[in-house]
């Protein structure tokens, strides 16, 4: 496995000069559509944009066009690519708007909380170490910064109609030899987790899909090219006789009236919120939620009001025990940093992690029976878990003030019989307490 990647413009294909047009060729391709996610994902003029895996400058370029109040820094391992990007963009240089730097993805150069935008095309795939390389976009960020991390997956790159089964065998070769190399070309499927892990936010993943019959064909002949077949065949991981039905196939692809290229890419996107704003959001979702309480369990606000404080006692007690809990799951350090008022699946508790969250919180709480498998469902945030055991733990609470009131001698069955519950299980019982709460706090 190679400690740099799975890219290096002088032997990905077969002569630098037509990778760096084949490189360009793929910004065109899905230029309209990717722009506009760029757009909707918060890119405004003005932005500190960082252009991480600049490759020749193009998108760097396109970026500075478009946008004229804004600065690109571009960064490139390659030197020979980081040449030719500074050639393209001395312009821009010249004008103070963009530098360009050499530098790896994995160990950016670069101070902390520094760009409003981060973009890396077509990178990740091909770092050995892809969380690594995001966490580094995450610290050069600002707070509230945005991520655009765009890649492949080969499970749906070019595909034809009428298809052409060889392709099969090409992208089986060509994700071999980048995984041998410490890619994977496979992975934009994983960029969503990938910038969870990393410590993003507001996570979205689009696909952006190229189609012949809206573009034509010729974005689609110089954005692929023979190049990479070629190269695959001369390392050994494509046969030269596969190579040439490929070849054979495609001219007859193109033949038919009714023929078709398709090509898709994954964009996926988040934005940094620091562990301070996540507390503040926790916080300020915590008092309205307070608030909501209040109007809900007719508990005063009154700050002399001994039970209000006793309650909400309870209630901190029980959510910091929750979040506990869930940053336990999450492999998270800092459990107040979990916010309060946020459905747990948006946190990343998946349904594995709901079933464990339920049965260690019925251990933790010792309520004598579990809590129910619907617990995040039926639950979904940290509160409303917090508020429905809170309201067990009363109904517990009745049940034992009522006991401990009948005297020591009294044959507790007939207490049964008189107020109607002889006959009822234990669940049928505290459904009537829990009813009986409910109709205590409409009262309220």
């Amino acid at each position: 496995m190679s400690k740099s990647g799975s890219y290096n413009v002088n032997n990905f294909s077969t002569t630098s000069e037509g990778e760096i047009r084949r490189l360009n060729a793929q910004i065109d391709l899905f230029w309209e559509k990717e722009f506009a996610f760029y757009r909707k994902s918060g890119l405004v003029d003005g932005m500190n944009i960082l252009d991480c895996g600049c490759g020749p400058g193009y998108l760097s370029e396109m970026l500075l066009g478009l946008l004229p109040k804004s600065k690109v820094t571009a960064v490139e391992m390659d030197s020979y690519l980081v040449k030719v990007a500074s050639e393209r963009l001395s312009g821009y240089i010249g004008e103070k708007r963009c530098s360009v730097i050499e530098n790896s993805i994995l160990k950016l150069d670069l101070p902390d909380n520094r760009f409003d935008f981060a973009v890396t095309r077509l990178v990740v795939e091909h770092v050995p170490d892809p969380l690594q390389a995001c966490r580094e976009l995450f610290r050069v960020l600002k707070p509230d910064g945005i991520v655009m991390v765009i890649d492949n997956d080969f499970e749906m790159h070019v595909r034809t109609y009428p298809p052409i089964p060889e392709q099969n065998d090409l992208y089986d070769a060509y994700c071999r030899a980048r995984a041998d190399e410490g890619g994977n070309p496979k992975i934009g499927r994983e960029l969503p987790m990938i910038l969870k892990k990393s410590g993003f936010s507001s996570i979205d993943l689009e696909i952006l899909c190229a189609h012949s019959t809206i573009l034509g064909d010729g974005p689609f002949l110089k954005s692929e090219g023979p190049g990479i077949p070629t190269q695959l065949v001369e390392t050994g991981y494509f046969s030269g006789e596969s190579y040439k039905k490929l070849i054979f196939r495609w001219h007859e692809m193109l033949k038919n009236n009714d023929h078709v290229i398709v090509r898709q890419l994954y964009a996926a996107t988040g934005r940094k919120v620091t562990k301070v704003d996540i507390a503040a959001v926790s916080s300020a979702g915590d008092k309205k939620d307070d608030s909501n309480a209040e109007k809900n369990t007719g508990i005063s606000s009154d700050p002399d009001n001994q039970s209000k404080h006793s309650d909400n006692d309870k209630i901190a007690s029980l959510i910091d025990l929750i979040k506990s809990h869930v940053a336990k799951l999450l492999d998270r350090s800092t459990p107040e940093a979990i916010s309060t008022d946020v459905a747990l699946i948006d946190l990343g508790v998946d349904s594995e992690m709901s079933v464990d969250l339920q049965l260690s919180l019925s251990d933790a709480l010792n309520l004598g029976k579990k809590l129910p498998s619907t617990l995040v469902f039926d639950y979904p945030s940290i509160l409303s878990i917090a508020r429905f055991i809170q309201k067990i733990l009363e109904s517990q609470e009745m049940a034992e003030n009522v006991s401990d009131m009948l005297p020591a001698q009294q044959d507790t069955s007939v207490n049964k019989k008189e107020s109607g519950i002889e006959s009822l299980s234990d669940e049928e019982i505290e459904k009537k307490l829990l009813d009986k709460l409910d109709s205590y706090d409409r009262e309220k």
